[in-house]
């Protein structure tokens, strides 16, 4: 269940960006690795970007597998061992998943995991197996996923779900046709735009209210986000006021800010609480890869975190190896030191 509201979650996303960014023409994909020219790629699924798009792969990519290792430094020297985790992904001509395989083999936990855990909750990976297999009924615009899981390939329980795209509305349907959920679009004529997500049995997870810089989000709390620009910032903060509590006014929950320079993009998520900021992280992005280089931790008590990631690169501008590392202290000096690596062997159509 918890991998089915994923990717409902991932849905309702991808739906925004994809109203928000359509574009019908050719994909022109640049890096200061390489200036490929991408051949067409058709939105077969016309709410759905395809996977390719979305996760920022280049060239026409049929595959890509993904190796975690936790090196370990001896002599001055790195040694990876075996992979405690291999990730497989298989796309199809148009640009979809049509395979995502996960096996992690041992419980892995960074100094990276430490960190997010403060944030994010507890993010260990169950050891074992996931699988899940795409098709597509372009005709209808469904898209199926056969869900497999368990300990090993000789106890793995099997799930089906189907989503439905059409103008304004996805539904999701489970493997007797039952509906999951459902999220519709509605564009007003005074430029609302109005999404709004039911489960099941008919009733609202969600609605959300987008007016210009404004929107309101409404889940049972209520989150309003206010979006304007300061000086070279670009800003948006969210509000909170829960039906659950006594206040009667917003409380900030968050403000991210986005700066912009020549060659980097900064992103710094500030938490409060009681319009106290308590917690901030900060992303760097090179704009030239679109990928991340570095990342900040810093909660207003407690230990600081910084992580910084480097690339190596195939002819057509993907990463086939990043080195995580993460700033230590030891002797009185100050350094990176590698934490995890991650390789990969990508093919192509």
């Amino acid at each position: 269940m918890r991998r089915k509201k994923y990717f409902q979650t991932i849905l309702v996303l991808n739906l925004f960006f994809f109203i928000n960014c359509f574009f019908p023409t050719n994909i022109i994909a640049q890096t200061n690795i390489s200036k490929k020219v991408l051949l067409q790629i058709k939105y077969k699924i016309p709410s759905k970007i395809p996977d390719v798009i979305e996760e920022n792969l280049l060239g026409n990519v049929k595959s890509v597998k993904e190796l975690y290792y936790v090196p370990k430094v001896k002599f001055e020297k790195l040694y990876l061992g075996e992979p405690f985790k291999i990730l497989v992904k298989n796309y199809n001509l148009d640009g979809y998943l049509s395979l995502w395989e996960n096996r992690t083999f041992v419980e892995v936990q960074t100094i990276e995991s430490e960190a997010l855990r403060y944030a994010e909750g507890d993010i260990t990976e169950n050891v074992g197996i996931t699988i899940i297999n795409y098709t597509y009924d372009y005709a209808e615009k469904l898209e199926t996923q056969e869900y497999k899981r368990g300990e090993s390939l000789n106890s793995l329980s099997v799930d089906k779900s189907t989503t439905k795209y059409e103008d304004g509305i996805t539904t999701e349907f489970d493997s007797e046709g039952n509906i999951i959920a459902k999220t519709t679009e509605k564009k007003e004529t005074n430029g609302v735009k109005i999404t709004t997500e039911y489960n099941g049995n008919g009733e609202i997870n969600y609605k959300k209210t987008e007016n210009g810089n404004d929107t309101l989000y409404d889940d049972g709390s209520i989150y309003r986000i206010k979006r304007y620009k300061n000086q070279n910032e670009n800003v948006a903060e969210t509000w909170l006021k829960s039906l659950h509590l006594t206040e009667k006014d917003f409380t900030l929950f968050n403000k991210e800010i986005i700066t912009e320079t020549q060659k980097e993009l900064r992103k710094t998520l500030i938490f409060y609480t009681k319009n106290i900021e308590h917690f901030r992280r900060v992303e760097v992005i090179y704009k030239a890869t679109n990928l991340e280089i570095e990342y900040f931790e810093i909660p207003k008590n407690g230990k600081k975190y910084h992580f910084k990631y480097e690339y190596e690169f195939d002819s057509v501008g993907n990463w086939i190896s990043k080195t995580s590392s993460s700033e230590v202290v030891k002797f009185g000096k100050t350094y990176f030191e590698p934490y995890l690596i991650t390789k990969r062997e990508i093919n192509y159509y």
